[in-house]
């Protein structure tokens, strides 16, 4: 098998290993996502990961982008049919209609460098609901869960360095780690300050 294969091939199954774990926290009551951020996650991941893999041209680099899709669409579906959300504030409904917006201009111009660059930006302004929502109760969240979400995209990162094409390959993996990361470090410090 091909070294770089492996390599997404590891940081792949590392991130579902932990949404597994994650998926295991919601159907158990232990955390409380945010429906406005994992809708746009949904709807979103699935623009991303079509407009990833043409613009990278390389589904070895895309994997992490479809696996994100697929996981992102299971935590909305699960954590809806559970009643496992917390209710939505004018602000998450906002950003939800932001993200809907952007899938629609995703549609009229999938141009891959620009349509990527959307639909990321989106992904990575629909997190301020979950953010938010840690900063006024960081149990909604098991910041261990984020890091390591977070950690997977470094195979991403090495697999796309070894398989140079672009600098736009960068733009998932980077946006992905740091929005993981943000949640985990903010659940992280909250809880330390709080309790």
């Amino acid at each position: 098998m091909n070294f770089t294969l492996m390599l997404s091939a590891t940081g792949l199954a590392m991130y579902l290993i932990v949404f597994c774990w994650y998926m295991r926290l919601v159907i158990r009551g232990g955390i409380s996502p945010n429906a406005s951020t994992w809708l746009i996650w949904a709807v979103l991941g699935i623009l991303n990961a079509a407009s990833y893999q043409t613009l990278s041209g390389d589904w070895v680099k895309a994997a992490a982008a479809y696996g994100a899709c697929l996981t992102n669409a299971a935590t909305f579906i699960i954590a809806l049919k559970l009643g496992r959300f917390y209710p939505l504030s004018r602000r998450d409904w906002l950003i939800a209609i932001v993200g809907l917006i952007a899938a629609t201009l995703w549609a009229l111009n999938p141009k891959a460098p620009y349509a990527n660059g959307l639909v990321l930006s989106c992904i990575a302004f629909s997190a301020i609901p979950t953010l938010v929502g840690v900063w006024i109760d960081p149990s909604r969240e098991r910041p261990i869960v984020w890091n390591l979400l977070a950690v997977s995209y470094i195979f991403q990162l090495i697999v796309i360095g070894l398989r140079w094409k672009s600098g736009w390959d960068l733009m998932f993996p980077i946006t992905a780690m740091s929005v993981n990361l943000s949640v985990g470090i903010t659940s992280g410090l909250r809880r330390r300050f709080i309790g």
